[in-house]
């Protein structure tokens, strides 16, 4: 069962249908709105570079401090271990500052940024995929932009189950929290991480209720999601076998596959 209103479209890999590209499909648009960020001559500038792959997820802006927060790929941590780091980068008009925030997220993936204004302020939003023997678990995180960067955990179970391993987040306008929940964490063999027990699932979360809920399943590892323009959000999810356990092993069949993109419910 899919709990959605709309299947709106299928992609396949990155194509996009009436796309204009510009400077050598550099950039390419399908709504003519985002003509007006580009402006007549956009370009691909480089502004900071890592030995390691700092840059994997999260591109989260945080207009106050004009800091951008990103979240690395697997890092080495000693003892053939590997984490996932954020970083806090600043300094785009003078000097580019990469400053790694120490944090107890257990390999965070996914961030959004959550509306000032509503039940948590001026916070950001980090998934987790969890640690070794799930303390901390698996959930979803927050964590102040401002030093000294504390954090505080906001989900880390449905009821008495906890989660898989949350991939990505996202926030309505009405400030409902929405995000994915695969087996990612499992299945890149963190050490001693238990094996899932929940279905792959999309959750919604209202703060001001504190109600969970499943927004939507049936999905064999629902991924990236992100907020439509009508307020309601859009999940991708691709189509890797449910039965896939390695890493490289499912990496490789998702950007095979197709992606589904749902219009769900709360």
């Amino acid at each position: 069962m899919v709990f959605c209103a709309l299947t709106l479209a299928v992609l396949i890999g990155v194509a996009v249908e009436h796309a204009r590209a510009y400077n050598t499909t550099i950039f390419q648009v399908d709504n003519p709105a985002f003509d007006s960020l580009l402006g007549p001559a956009p370009q691909v500038i480089e502004l900071a570079t890592s030995e390691y792959q700092l840059f994997h997820e999260g591109g989260v802006y945080h207009a106050p401090t004009h800091a951008l927060w990103v979240v690395s790929d697997d890092v080495p941590a000693g003892d053939n271990q590997t984490n996932r780091y954020i970083s806090c980068i600043t300094g785009f008009n003078i000097s580019v500052t990469i400053e790694r925030i120490v944090t107890n997220i257990p390999n965070p993936v996914g961030a959004h940024r959550y509306i000032t204004g509503t039940p948590y302020g001026d916070v950001i939003l980090f998934v987790a995929q969890g640690s070794l023997a799930d303390t901390p678990p698996a959930g979803v995180y927050m964590l102040n932009p401002y030093a000294p960067y504390n954090t505080s955990l906001l989900l880390g179970s449905y009821g008495d189950y906890p989660f898989n391993s949350p991939d990505d987040i996202a926030v309505t306008s009405d400030g409902i929290i929405w995000f994915t929940d695969p087996p990612y964490g499992y299945n890149r063999e963190i050490p001693k991480r238990s094996a899932p027990v929940l279905p792959n699932q999309v959750y919604a979360y209202d703060p001001r209720t504190s109600d969970l809920r499943v927004v939507a399943d049936g999905f064999g590892r629902p991924n990236g999601i992100a907020a439509s323009p009508n307020g309601k959000p859009s999940t991708s999810v691709t189509r890797a076998p449910a039965s896939a356990t390695a890493r490289s092993t499912s990496r490789a069949r998702e950007r095979s596959t197709p992606m589904i993109v749902v219009d769900a419910s709360w």
